[in-house]
């Protein structure tokens, strides 16, 4: 195989990639808005929620940048999901400028509940698959991740 193959067989991947990765997105941004419509929360609140489930117990500032937004937008939705008795929030003991936010036991079923409903979708979805297929998505998932994870530490340098 000649160096010019070689680039085009690479070109046809990316441009393969440009396309199915943003219609897959599309696909899982639906799943959640649907969720959201069942479970009575917008989007960013539900992207708040899951923020707070993944860091547990968590400051403000840290909800903001794992969501990449502004602290006074995160502060704006967490304002409401106090008001759904969703979260909770406190006053950090070990430093009185931060806020620390962690989910109520009512967010914590309503996270389940999303949860259970993204798992059986994507059950669903795996079992359609062999088992080698299987393997080779997650591990492919992985490296993707990773490789992105890479080349923003060196873009935000």
């Amino acid at each position: 195989m000649n160096k010019l193959q070689l680039k085009f067989d690479l070109n046809d991947y990316v441009e393969k990639a440009v396309t199915l990765l943003p219609q897959i997105l599309a696909f899982v941004t639906r799943d959640d808005q649907f969720q959201c419509k069942d479970l009575e929360l917008t989007v960013s609140q539900l992207r708040f929620l899951k923020a707070v489930n993944d860091l547990g117990e968590a400051g403000m500032r840290s909800i903001s940048d794992a969501l990449s937004i502004a602290p006074p937008s995160a502060t704006m939705t967490a304002d409401g999901l106090v008001s759904a008795g969703l979260i909770s929030r406190r006053d950090d003991p070990s430093d009185r400028r931060v806020v620390l936010v962690t989910l109520t036991p009512k967010g914590k079923n309503l996270m389940r509940r999303f949860l259970d409903a993204k798992r059986s979708r994507w059950r669903e979805i795996m079992e359609s698959l062999s088992e080698s297929d299987r393997k080779t998505l997650i591990s492919t998932l992985k490296q993707i991740l990773s490789l992105l994870e890479k080349t923003e530490k060196v873009s935000a340098r």
